[in-house]
C-alpha cells in the first residue's frame, strides 16, 4: 500500500494515481505510525472539504452574476422612484399607439367620428409626429423643436416651448405630471404637463426620433446609437441600457416583464424589462421600418420588405443559436438540404406588395397594417389568414388607429380614410393640406390629427 502525500488516501501498489484526489504515486510518503498519521489524514481531508467548498462558492457566485440575468432572473433589483405609466384611462391617449402594448385600437363601444371639422390649430411648421391626449389637453411636438399643449374642446394653446430648430419625430408620451419625449439633439427629456417648465433631461449622444413608453415608473426608449434605454421616469436616472447592432428609430413596446423594439441591425430584439438581458432576437428584413405591437398571444411586426407577421415572443433565443441557423440556411442555399430553416418564433406571415413603414394595429381579433403602396391589410390575429385588402390610392408612411369598429389611415395626399374595420369598406375621408404621417388619435368620438401643413385638427 502506498499513501497519497495530498489527500491521506491508501491505494493499491498497483495504482500509478490516487483513487481519491488522482495525484501522482510521485508524491508518495512513508506510513506514519501511530496518531500522527490520524491526524495526517483528518488535516488532508478538512482541506479537500475547503478547496472544493472554495469551488462551489466561485461557480455560484458566477451564476448569479453572469448567467441568471442572462435568463431574465433580476438580481439585486432596485424598484423605480415612482409607479407613474402611460397606460390610456378614461378614453385617453397618452403616447405613441395609445398604450405600451402599440395596440393603437380603442376597444369597446365608443363614438365614432363623422369627418366633420371642429376645429384646426395651424402652428406654421410640419408635424411629424403623432399627438397625445390627457385629461382634456392635446399635446404635440412639431417640427421646429417645439412642443405645444392644446385645450381640446377649442384649440387654444395653454403653453409651448421651444427647444430647437430641428424636426422632431418622437411622440410625446404622459405619465403622471410629466409629458416625455426624445429630441434630435439626443436629449431624452421630461417636462411638466402643466407647466412645460423642464423637469430632467436625459443625454444618449445621437438622435432620438423613438417614442418613450412609461410603464410602472421606468422610461424606455431607442437611441440613433443603437441603444435601447432604460430610465427612471420620476428622475432620468439610467436604469439599464441594451446594445443593439445598429440604430434605432422605432419605439419600444412593452407587455409584462418584456420590451421589444426593432433596431436597423435587421432585427428585432426582445429584453428583458427588468435585467435589460436578451431573450430573442427574431431577423425582420435588411431594412425593418416601423414599431412592433403586441397582441393578446403574438408580437407583430411589419417589415420593408412588405411582410406582416406574428411572432412568438416567448421564445428564447439559445448561444450559438444564429450560427446554427445560417449554417442550416447556407446547407439549404447550397441544396445539401431540402427544407429552408425556420427561425424560433416565427408563427405566420403575409406578404403584400410594398413595404411597411409604420407600426401594425391590433383591434378585436384583428391585425392592420397599410404599406407604402397604399395597400391596407386586415388579417386574423391567430392564424394569419387575410381578411381583406384596400387601396387608399396613395403610399402610407405613418400608423394607423382603430376605434368601434372603424380603422383610420391618413396618406402622402394628405387624405385620411375611415374603413369599416369588418369588411374594409370606406365610410368616410378628410382632407389636410398635405402629407400625413401621424398615427390618428380617437378620443370620445373626437380625432386628433397632425398633418404636413403644420395644422393639427379635431375631426368630430
Amino acid at each position: 500500500m502506498w499513501e497519497c502525500r495530498v489527500c491521506g488516501n491508501e491505494n493499491e501498489v498497483s495504482s500509478s494515481r490516487c483513487r481519491n484526489c488522482w495525484a501522482s504515486r510521485d508524491d508518495e510518503v512513508e506510513r506514519p505510525s501511530g496518531g500522527n498519521h490520524s491526524r495526517r489524514r483528518r488535516s488532508f481531508g478538512w482541506w479537500r472539504t475547503l478547496r472544493w467548498a472554495v469551488v462551489l462558492l466561485v461557480f455560484t457566485a458566477f451564476t448569479v452574476w453572469y448567467l441568471l440575468p442572462r435568463l431574465g432572473v433580476a438580481i439585486f433589483y432596485v424598484s423605480p422612484v415612482s409607479d407613474i405609466s402611460s397606460e390610456p384611462v378614461s378614453g385617453s391617449w397618452p403616447m405613441y399607439q395609445r398604450d405600451p402594448t402599440h395596440s393603437g385600437s380603442v376597444t369597446g363601444s365608443s363614438a365614432i367620428p363623422i369627418g366633420a371639422l371642429k376645429w384646426k390649430v395651424d402652428t406654421g411648421v410640419p408635424i411629424y409626429s403623432s399627438p397625445a391626449f390627457v385629461d382634456g389637453v392635446v399635446y404635440a411636438t412639431l417640427g421646429h423643436g417645439g412642443v405645444i399643449a392644446l385645450d381640446a374642446e377649442t384649440g387654444d394653446t395653454i403653453w409651448g416651448e421651444q427647444f430647437e430648430f430641428d424636426p422632431m419625430h418622437s411622440s410625446p408620451a404622459v405619465a403622471g405630471d410629466m409629458l416625455f419625449f426624445g429630441r434630435p439633439t439626443g436629449v431624452v427629456t421630461a417636462l411638466d404637463r402643466q407647466t412645460g417648465e423642464v423637469r430632467w433631461e436625459f443625454e444618449t449622444g445621437e438622435r432620438v426620433s423613438s417614442s418613450p413608453a412609461v410603464v410602472g415608473g421606468e422610461l424606455f426608449v431607442g437611441s440613433g446609437n443603437g441603444r435601447l434605454y432604460a430610465l427612471d421616469a420620476f428622475t432620468g436616472r439610467e436604469r439599464w441600457s441594451y446594445k443593439t447592432g445598429d440604430w434605432i428609430s422605432s419605439s419600444p413596446a412593452v407587455l409584462g416583464d418584456v420590451v421589444a423594439i426593432v433596431s436597423f441591425d435587421g432585427l428585432l430584439h426582445v429584453v428583458d424589462r427588468r435585467t435589460g438581458k436578451k431573450r430573442l432576437d427574431f431577423y425582420v428584413s435588411e431594412t425593418p421600418r416601423g414599431s412592433a405591437a403586441f397582441g393578446e398571444r403574438y408580437l407583430f411586426i411589419a417589415d420593408g420588405q412588405g411582410r406582416l407577421k406574428a411572432v412568438d415572443w416567448r421564445k428564447r433565443t439559445l448561444p450559438l443559436e444564429w450560427l446554427w441557423l445560417r449554417v442550416r440556411t447556407q446547407l439549404f442555399q447550397w441544396g445539401i438540404t431540402r427544407t429552408l430553416p425556420r427561425q424560433k418564433g416565427f408563427v405566420w406571415g403575409v406578404s403584400t406588395g410594398d413595404g411597411f413603414h409604420g407600426a401594425p394595429v391590433v383591434h378585436e381579433g384583428r391585425v392592420y397594417a397599410a404599406n407604402f403602396g397604399g395597400e391596407v391589410v386586415a388579417a386574423d390575429e391567430d392564424s394569419g389568414v387575410l381578411l381583406w385588402t384596400y387601396d387608399v390610392g396613395a403610399p402610407v408612411v405613418g400608423s394607423m388607429s382603430a376605434s368601434g369598429g372603424t380603422v383610420f389611415v391618413g396618406d402622402t395626399d394628405g387624405i385620411l380614410h375611415a374603413l369599416d374595420a369588418v369588411s374594409g369598406m370606406k365610410r368616410w375621408d378628410f382632407h389636410a393640406a398635405d402629407q400625413i404621417w401621424a398615427t390618428p388619435v380617437v378620443s370620445g368620438g373626437v380625432l386628433y390629427l397632425a398633418s404636413w401643413d403644420g395644422g393639427i385638427y379635431a375631426i368630430k
